[in-house]
């Protein structure tokens, strides 16, 4: 199984970026984060980075937990053992760090 975050945050440099990402992480610590890939632009949005990570231990309680993160604005989809779900900042929902705002969790079966 793997747990895969990946979010999206309002940030305008590469500096900024990496501060988010340690303060990210900070948030994170208790899923053992490692960065898939280091943060950079948004494609789409110029204000917004992408950060993905994947988390441990990859179990469907680990994927409860980091939803209970947040106090709403999530939209899952449960599938058996696997698991996703997308979190949209709306009202005074905050995940993780205040610049977050949208992210998606994956929880999925690796292939053998």
């Amino acid at each position: 199984m793997n747990l895969f975050l990946r979010l999206y945050a309002d940030c305008e440099s590469e500096e900024q970026a990496q501060l988010i990402a340690g303060r990210v992480c900070l948030a994170l610590s208790h899923f053992s984060p490692s960065a898939f890939a280091p943060p950079k632009p948004y494609w789409k949005l110029v204000d917004q980075y992408e950060f993905t990570y994947t988390l441990q231990p990859p179990t469907v309680q680990s994927f409860g937990s980091l939803i209970e993160e947040s106090s709403g604005g999530w939209s899952q989809q449960v599938a058996g053992v696997e698991a996703s779900a997308i979190w949209r900042r709306q009202g005074d929902h905050i995940l993780l760090v205040p610049e977050v705002s949208w992210a998606n969790v994956e929880l999925h079966e690796t292939a053998p």
